[in-house]
Parts: C-alpha cells; structure tokens; sequence
C-alpha cells in the first residue's frame, strides 16, 4: 500500500446514550469494539480532503488473513440496535444471523446470484487495473452529459451483474429454509443470545456438509447460494450504519468538510428507502451492496474522468450532477462485468462489448426491459387485486 496511507484504529466505548471515540495507531483490546481504517489524502479535480476506508481483507478476508473488522461491525451494529430498541423486529434478527453465518457462506456461490467480486490475479494485477483504468477513461470521457435516475441505475446493474430470475420452486425452498434456520433463533435470540447464533450456525453447517459439499440437490444449494448472498448483503447492512457512527467520531478528530462527508455518505452507505412500488420492500439503489466495496468502483475513481463527474457531484450537490455520476458508475460497472465475462456467466448476454456508443445502447436497453418488466408484473398484480 502506499507510503502516504496511514492506519487508524477507531476505539469506540458504548453507554446507554452516547459513544465515546478515540483514536490510535496501533490496536487496543481494551475497548468496547476497534476498527482498522485507512486515511489518504485525495484529490478530485479542485476538491481536496481526505479519504477514509477500510481494508476490503479486513471485511471479507482473503487467503486465510483474519477479517479483522467484520465480526466487530456486526456485533457494534447489534449493540447499537438493543440501544435503539430494534433488536426484536424480525428483519433486524435475521440481518444479525445471516451477518454471523458470512464466515461460513458460500462465496462463490453467492456470486452466481450477483457478482461482486472476480478475483485478479497478484501476477500482474497492477499493470492489468492501470490498462483496466486507461480503457475506462476512454469510455467515461465519450459519455460526459447522461444521466440515470435511480431507477435506471438499480435495473441497469441488476441486468448487468444479477441477481437472474428464479422459478416459483426456488422461492418455496428458500421460504422454507428459511423458517428451518431462523424462526426458533429469532425466538431465543434476546434471552439467550450467542447461544441462539451457535444453533444457526450449526443447521448451516450441517446443510454444508450434508448437501452443499456433494452432487445433487440443485434446488437447496441454489438457496443456500442465495442465502450466502444475502449473508454479504446483511454485513453491508451492518457496515453502512457503522460507518454513519463512525462518521461522528471521524468528524470530531478530522477536518471533515461537508463535501467530505458527502463523499463518504455516498461511498460508504447502503442507499435504501422505502419503496413505491411495493409495500413488502425497500428500495435498494445497488442491490444491498456498496460502492466502496465494488471493485467496479475502485478504477472508476482513479480516472480523470470519473475524478471530474465524483467532484461534480460534491460540488453542484444537484439532482442533475448525482444521475450523471450514477450514469457513470453504471459504464464502470457494465464495463467491469463484460471485462471478466460475468454477464456471459450469468447468461444474460452473451455479447461482447467493446465501444462506449455499444456500452451505452445495452446499458439503455437492458433497463427498458427491467422497466418494462417490473411494470407488466406491475399490472397483474393489480388484475389479482381486482
């Protein structure tokens, strides 16, 4: 890593109405929960402040390394529920558990309901993201005035990366599987806490090893796929709260601007809102996961381009700027998902994109045809209403 980044332990100590924050360079066992995070000056066009985030290794682990701040953002966030009184709604307990089993979940099967992550190669893998990099400011720059609202951007990276279409079959299984591993841990969860998460665990374990380890049974390691992914989204969920607390402590020690701290809303959050067209979900802008972690967003960044469109955004802070910013996140993120073939593994298209003017007609493309979808299935849920 570079020689300008340095390493932050965020100390956080919790009582029954505030957080107390310090900060160090090396970690401290004896507070309540500690988070490694990098600092780095950035530079955006004219805008200037520093970044801050934390090592993806230290999220998801790679290579048998510890992922030192998971299991502490999952267990802060279900700490921070009991103090605002959340900790017996359902979708509260289930985010908790599925966040306990991430360590345990299939990952590459979670990427087959939607792609996250395609790992690159150590060998080669700077010069590989600088010709990644180089390719991309070509196509951003041909793109300058576009905009997507959220809308477009949440059913154009669906098309683009997942999650495909299930058959009726496979949401019975997972309903059922469901009520299997969570509905007596949601019961027992408060009064009995760890206990609660260990039988969790071990109903996964044994569906791993009975059936997600040998042939067959399609159906359930479908499920168990979707599961796994869902464990990655529910630590997002954990993490993207954790970082609105974190933004507190950072911005009490830092000289954070306000243009910083839009940033790192924007980078950091799990953007999610109620949602108009059905009362039984949330609108998610990217799916339940986040763009810091998306390694899509990463050279995005790095492009002049994309550089100019980011602080475009932080300075106009206009409807207009943030779609054009979404508009070109969804190039980065098309581009990503044609560079390593994952729409072809998901056998969405089968095609090969290699110019902006193509990109950007498939990107058009495949979110008229999610519109044009939600709004048929739309229509006949209206008819049964009827």
């Amino acid at each position: 890593m570079s020689r300008d980044v340095e390493y932050i332990y965020v100390l956080i100590t919790v009582s029954s109405s505030e957080f107390g924050f310090k900060f160090a360079s090396e970690p401290n066992d004896e507070a309540d929960f500690q988070f490694h995070l990098c600092r780095k000056p950035i530079s955006l066009a004219e805008i200037e402040f520093d970044q801050f985030w934390m090592p993806t290794p230290s999220l998801y682990g790679q290579r048998k390394t510890n992922a030192a701040n998971q299991q502490p953002i999952v267990d802060f966030w279900w700490t921070v529920c009991g103090l605002q009184g959340s900790q017996s709604e359902r979708d509260i307990q289930e985010t908790y558990l599925l966040a306990k089993i991430l360590p345990h979940a299939r990952s590459n099967g979670s990427r087959s309901v939607f792609v996250d992550s395609v790992e690159i190669p150590a060998r080669g893998r700077r010069r590989q993201i600088e010709a990644w990099t180089n390719e991309l400011e070509r196509l951003l720059s041909s793109s300058r005035s576009a905009e997507y609202d959220d809308v477009q951007f949440r059913d154009a990276t669906a098309n683009f990366l997942g999650p495909p279409e299930y058959d009726p079959s496979v949401e019975e299984k997972y309903q059922e599987m469901c009520e299997r591993l969570f509905s007596d841990a949601r019961d027992r969860i408060q009064r009995e806490g760890d206990s609660a998460v260990q039988s969790v665990l071990h109903d996964w374990e044994n569906l791993i090893n009975r059936i997600g380890r040998r042939r067959g049974n399609a159906l359930v390691k479908q499920v168990l796929d979707i599961l796994s992914y869902e464990c990655r989204t529910a630590l997002h969920r954990c993490y993207s709260a954790v970082w609105d607390i974190l933004l507190r402590g950072l911005a009490q020690n830092y000289p954070m601007t306000q243009v910083s701290l839009l940033f790192h809303h924007f980078w950091h959050f799990d953007h999610c809102q109620p949602s108009n067209e059905t009362d039984e979900a949330n609108f998610h802008l990217f799916h339940g996961h986040i763009f810091a972690l998306h390694p899509a967003c990463g050279p995005f960044l790095l492009t002049p381009r994309g550089q100019e469109i980011v602080a475009d955004y932080l300075g106009d802070r206009t409807e207009s700027s943030r779609n054009r910013l979404l508009h070109a996140l969804s190039i980065a993120i098309y581009y990503y998902s044609n560079k390593y073939e994952v729409t072809k593994s998901l056998r969405k298209n089968q095609s090969v994109v290699t110019t902006q003017s193509e990109m950007s007609g498939h990107i058009d493309a495949l979110a008229e045809q999610e519109r044009v979808k939600r709004e048929e299935g739309e229509g006949i849920d209206k008819k049964r209403e009827e």
